[in-house]
């Protein structure tokens, strides 16, 4: 199983809260009505302690987007259509936050499963954070468990956090097009599958639908061995996928919380690119 070991502690007050903001928004049409799109964000079994799904909506939030937190448990385990396509029919983007994503994947019902096949199929964009990126490849990481198939190549668990110490997380030098930045890095995922031995992207790559479809890497973690894939996107269909292997939705306090400095602050400008791109439909 992939842990994306998101294993932050906050006080009883703070997660009541969280609870609040995640029931309050949960599947809201009314909500919907303000004219900004929609980002919906997996919110049931497998996220985080933390609730890794609220900073995935907050990073939306500031996208421009209206935030609508589901769960497996949604629409009468995703069965009931006609309510489900009704409340989601106008979103632009799923997002699959930090967590654990073997948790994640076997808690899914099959409904919900097939209607986000269906939905990026049909231009409804996919972004993953860590967890969201295992989630989102043919298997969950290196174990048995099948996942969503809307992304070509391999997840591999990267340990760079045992690297440091023996703690869960680290600050990971990674490049972003031409910027090189530091972002958090706490149990997560490396690419692979998506280049030649050259290291050149491949040009056979399909996807889940037997489609040639091409990738474009942005990011890679800098000072490894071969310095392996951070984040890359491509299409499924008409959608478009964007994952990550880091945490650029982080909170500034999560680095606090560990005793660390970003010395290039958040990286929350990372996310909503992600965000942006995915929500925008190829025709």
């Amino acid at each position: 199983m992939i842990n994306d070991y998101c294993l932050k502690i906050l006080n009883s007050v703070a997660l009541g809260v969280v609870a609040f903001l995640h029931s309050a928004s949960e599947v809201s049409a009314q909500d919907w009505t303000g004219g900004r799109p929609v980002a919906v964000v997996y919110a049931g079994t497998g996220d985080c302690e933390d609730n890794c799904s609220n900073y995935a909506g907050d990073v939306a939030e500031k996208s421009g987007f209206s935030v609508v937190y589901v769960k497996e448990n949604s629409f009468r385990g995703w069965r009931d259509t006609k309510a489900r396509d009704a409340q989601l029919s106008g979103a632009r983007v799923w997002i699959q936050p930090g967590g654990y994503a073997g948790v994640m994947i076997q808690n899914m019902p099959m409904a919900l499963v097939h209607y986000l096949r269906n939905r990026i199929q049909d231009g409804m964009g996919y972004v993953g954070f860590c967890a969201g990126a295992f989630a989102a490849t043919y298997r969950v990481g290196g174990s048995r468990l099948l996942g969503l198939n809307v992304f070509p190549g391999i997840t591999r668990l990267a340990y760079f956090s045992s690297e440091r110490n023996d703690v869960e997380f680290s600050l990971e030098s990674i490049n972003w097009g031409r910027q090189k930045r530091t972002v958090y890095f706490e149990g997560g995922a490396y690419l692979d599958g998506l280049t030649d031995r050259q290291g050149k992207p491949r040009t056979d790559l399909r996807d889940g639908l037997g489609n040639r479809v091409s990738v474009e890497i942005i990011s890679r973690y800098l000072g490894k061995d071969q310095s392996p894939i951070a984040a890359a996107r491509t299409t499924y269909g008409k959608g478009r996928v964007f994952i990550t292997g880091f945490h650029p939705e982080a909170p500034e306090f999560w680095t606090k919380e560990d005793g660390i400095t970003d010395p290039d602050g958040t990286d929350h400008d990372l996310a909503k690119e992600m965000i942006v791109w995915a929500a925008t439909l190829t025709l």
